[in-house]
């Protein structure tokens, strides 16, 4: 039986400290969200390998995570939609639970947009 996904498109907004370059937190935010592969692999908070049937995906977390990357300042606002189910809102509650049977996804992947996206907006900076 095929799993059953909560593909999720998220908005964050950050700001940044005026002596970091945007395109560069950028892309140490995608990292630590979505991984590296390579020699040294780096598992991200979004990784399909740290999601199981019904994990809530919880904003402190997320929140932390984003947070503890050097040259970010604060997360001014993460908004989110369930692909099918509900349109954007803030996400202001401590966490989002898809259900028991379902698996929150966010692959962020152009060619299978459908299978949850990201899109970072980085404020201030150098």
């Amino acid at each position: 039986m095929d799993p059953q996904y909560a593909d999720l498109d998220l908005k964050i907004e950050v700001c940044a400290w005026p002596s970091v370059y945007a395109g560069e937190l950028k892309e140490r935010i995608m990292i630590r969200l979505f991984g590296k592969k390579g020699i040294v692999p780096v598992t991200g908070f979004l990784s399909p390998d740290r999601h199981t049937f019904g994990d809530l995906l919880e904003r402190s977390q997320l929140e932390a995570a984003i947070q503890e990357i050097e040259g970010v300042k604060a997360i001014e606002k993460i908004e989110f939609r369930r692909r099918g189910v509900f349109s954007w809102r803030i996400f202001e509650t401590y966490y989002y639970d898809p259900g028991r049977d379902t698996i929150i996804r966010i692959e962020n992947d152009p060619v299978h947009p459908e299978r949850g996206t990201l899109k970072l907006y980085i404020h201030g900076g150098a």
